[in-house]
């Protein structure tokens, strides 16, 4: 019994300062670092609905998906920890529009997405809200300079898919790969009034198999 008293004496201040570290602890706080819209006509973009990706140079790259601008098509940006942004790329339809994914970065340093209209094949399957194309996947460079990979839909019947609405994953072959619904023309279990399918798509640094 006087064993137990002993330990119950020593364990009870140890259990009072762990509670009282514990109750003590500072509340944390939620900083906003950016408001988009904040540029004239909202260049900066607006719609932000995918995540951020930190590139190896520490800053946060992440695209929106319109930017109510002069084609309101969407951006690809750059935005430093402390909060200072930089449009690195606006959509304006031909080399993609509506951005809703977020990046990845590949091996070479370049980001890699996809776009879920825009590009230089159309389908009338494809257009959604007035826009047109059945979307692309681009690299951009650090810089802004952004090149299109490919076009949706080159396919006959979009065979290849049409678009894309997630982001690329990068495999530890180094290759990337991503999902695109496709128009197949005919009804699909399950789906009869939609027509549609799913495409898998492998992206190498060359391009798309």
């Amino acid at each position: 019994m006087q064993t137990a008293r002993r330990l119950l004496l020593w364990v009870s201040p140890l259990f009072v300062v762990c509670v009282a570290t514990a109750i003590a602890s500072p509340a944390q706080t939620l900083n906003t670092i950016y408001s988009f819209c904040s540029q004239t006509n909202c260049t900066d973009g607006i719609w932000p609905h995918a995540g951020l990706v930190q590139g190896t140079d520490g800053n946060f790259y992440g695209t929106t998906s319109s930017d109510d601008g002069t084609y309101a098509d969407g951006t690809v940006f750059k935005i430093t920890p402390s909060g200072t942004l930089a449009t690195l790329h606006t959509f304006d339809g031909a080399d993609g529009a509506i951005p809703d994914a977020g990046l990845v970065q590949g091996a070479d340093g370049n980001f890699y997405g996809t776009t879920g209209q825009g590009g230089a094949n159309d389908d009338p399957s494809c257009d959604f809200g007035g826009r047109v194309g059945c979307g692309t996947v681009f690299k951009i460079t650090p810089g802004g300079s952004l090149t299109t990979l490919y076009n949706f839909c080159s396919q006959a019947h979009c065979r290849d898919g049409s678009n894309p609405s997630a982001a690329l994953v990068r495999g530890t072959d180094g290759s990337l790969y991503g999902t695109a619904s496709g128009q197949l023309g005919g009804a699909v279990q399950n789906h009869p009034k939609r027509h549609t399918d799913h495409a898998l798509l492998l992206l190498l640094p060359t391009g798309l198999r």
